[in-house]
């Protein structure tokens, strides 16, 4: 028989001698996906990788790029508003002189609608059949929206768009495999490239940023303009206009709901006039009319508070008109949940996860169960987060500065959010939830003989297999564990998981394309149980770790030692989870025992 495509030079071999690779060491089981291994499957002749595959899977393979991170077109400026930016932005890019800057940077406060202006740039590029790469930051999916995953998506939308650049990457991928690997870029790297001006990027390339004016932000913006004599920098204060485009934005919100119309003494706040309209169009408090609540948020103007910003005070307006001294432990309980998540997730999911947690399954002073308290909340905060009235939909702050104002005591005061409980929720309503609900198979593949990227219908199978709830947790668990501080009880739950689920996650994360979160959270579970002496404090050493807490440690060795030698194979096809890596387990090891 032919070697099997899936493990090439499978017949007649030993692995290691039955060993796994120690920590230290450089010896790697090298695999290369070619097609899957077929069980009792008839001859194969030897194909290449990338036969049957475009340019587009074979990026998709190297480049773990962020998806949704592109231009929403429910982001773009309104017609006829920010005219002047957007077409100097717009023929800036068109410039064929080689002595132009390749970099725009448009900086400014929070709220001063420079988002708006990127999306609506980009939106009017593609129109014109510009090749466009956008990435969009945002501080409520910090996760997913890091420098280094900016650079990789950046990298697989120009590989996409043009094939010279594709083929370059994939010189690039053979000199060093490891060079789309990296996971802890800092910002400042990512600073550094966008702001390189002429010297590192070719004539023909652009690059516009936009960014609020942050310490490490001014500068490199100071060096930029240093070094580069036509370096484009555009403050949003200097903007012109911007009383004209706030009347146009209040006028299309209004008008159609019937309401009075008002101009707003703030010339750089466009989401100070967002926030007002979906306010005034709310329900409010009783007895109010429009008219009186109108002035009421115009007395935030500048000048007439002294203490918080006109953005600041308007959502400290809101929220005293939402929730009184009986309503905040309700209002506590469920914001900390929702600001401590690293993506965003629907009410159905917020509510999955948190009747998952024991504290939560009891009811609260009042009687009421706790799992109804998320309803209870969020549903009357419209005005300042998006998703609130439908059940599926992500619920998430219309704007940063929302999560920058609930975070910081000192501005919000008694509306300030601490994250500590919403992540203790969050660790125990996702490990109780795994526990539950994961299983042999999750989403019913019916064979082996193919990758996961051929499977039909793989996205529906995953939508129909996996909840949005226990995709999350089996993500994130790890990294909201990361954020409490030890406890028995927890450690004691991490045990029942490692052991009865923990195979199940494996499957989980090979069908998301996540395998890489498995060493991730093994090295977060090592941090969080810490020494073997601060457990034994804690009086939590039992059966279950095998008799000592040195056993427990060599099974995280050695899953993440399983995950270095199959991962790449699991991920290409999850049945050789359990068909070809689980079979190659050493029979005296710890893991062995448990799976």
């Amino acid at each position: 028989m032919l070697p099997s495509r899936f493990f090439p030079g499978a017949h007649n071999f030993l692995i290691n001698e039955s060993q796994f690779v120690q920590d230290n060491s450089t010896t790697i089981n090298n695999y290369h996906p070619t097609t899957p291994s077929r069980c009792l499957a008839p001859q194969y002749e030897e194909t290449d990788f990338f036969v049957g595959k475009d340019i587009k899977q074979k990026l998709r393979e190297e480049l773990k790029f962020v998806e949704n991170a592109g231009i929403d077109d429910d982001k773009i400026c309104l017609p006829d508003t920010r005219r002047e930016i957007i077409k100097d932005i717009t023929k800036w890019v068109q410039l064929k002189d080689d002595n132009t800057s390749r970099t725009y940077i448009l900086c400014g406060e929070a709220g001063t609608g420079k988002s708006a202006i990127a999306h609506a740039v980009g939106k009017e590029l593609q129109e014109q059949q510009l090749l466009v790469v956008f990435f969009a930051f945002n501080r409520s999916l910090l996760e997913s929206r890091t420098p280094s995953n900016a650079l990789r998506t950046i990298a697989y939308n120009l590989g996409v768009g043009d094939n010279d650049f594709a083929e370059g990457l994939f010189q690039a991928f053979e000199g060093d495999p490891t060079i789309s690997g990296s996971t802890n870029e800092p910002r400042d790297r990512l600073l550094s490239v966008l702001m390189s001006g002429k010297r590192d990027v070719p004539s023909n390339f652009r690059v516009f940023a936009t960014s609020r004016l942050e310490n490490d932000v001014i500068v490199y913006v100071d060096k930029f303009i240093k070094r580069d004599s036509s370096a484009k920098v555009q403050k949003m204060t200097d903007i012109k206009g911007t009383d004209e485009d706030i009347y146009r934005f209040v006028v299309k919100k209004m008008t159609s709901q019937g309401g009075g119309l008002g101009i707003l003494e703030e010339s750089q706040v466009l989401p100070m006039a967002s926030t007002v309209c979906k306010e005034l169009r709310g329900g409010g408090k009783g007895g109010l009319s429009v008219q009186i609540r109108f002035q009421d948020f115009m007395a935030t103007a500048p000048g007439s508070i002294k203490t918080l910003t006109p953005l600041d005070k308007l959502y400290m307006i809101i929220l005293e008109e939402c929730f009184d001294d009986e309503a905040m432990e309700r209002y506590q309980d469920v914001m900390g949940l929702v600001l401590s998540v690293f993506e965003p997730l629907s009410r159905t999911s917020l509510k999955r996860i948190q009747i998952m947690c024991p504290q939560h399954q009891s009811r609260n002073r009042d009687g009421e169960r706790r799992d109804t308290t998320i309803d209870a909340v969020v549903c009357f905060l419209g005005s300042l987060f998006a998703g609130v009235d439908m059940l599926d939909t992500p619920v998430r702050p219309v704007h940063t500065s929302i999560r920058d104002f609930l975070l910081d005591e000192g501005q919000s005061g008694k509306f300030a959010i601490n994250t500590s409980q919403g992540h203790t929720t969050l660790v125990w309503g996702s490990l109780h939830l795994m526990i539950k609900d994961l299983h042999f198979n999750m989403c019913n593949l019916k064979s082996s003989y193919v990758f996961n990227s051929e499977v039909r219908d793989m996205k529906e199978m995953i939508a129909k297999g996996i909840p949005l709830e226990l995709e999350y947790a089996s993500c994130f668990w790890d990294e909201h564990l990361s954020q409490i501080e030890v406890d028995k009880s927890v450690v004691t739950l991490l045990e029942e998981f490692w052991y009865r689920s923990s195979l199940f996650w494996l499957e989980v994360l090979s069908v998301l394309q996540r395998i890489h979160v498995v060493s991730r959270a093994i090295e977060n579970v090592r941090k969080f149980i810490g020494s073997g002496d601060k457990v034994c404090k804690l009086g939590v050493l039992r059966r279950l770790f095998l008799a000592d807490h040195n056993s427990f440690k060599t099974l995280l060795n050695e899953t993440q030692q399983f995950v270095r030698v199959f991962g790449q194979a699991i991920t290409d096809s999850t049945p050789h989870l359990y068909l070809s890596a689980i079979p190659f387990i050493p029979k005296e090891s710890i893991l062995q025992q448990v799976y």
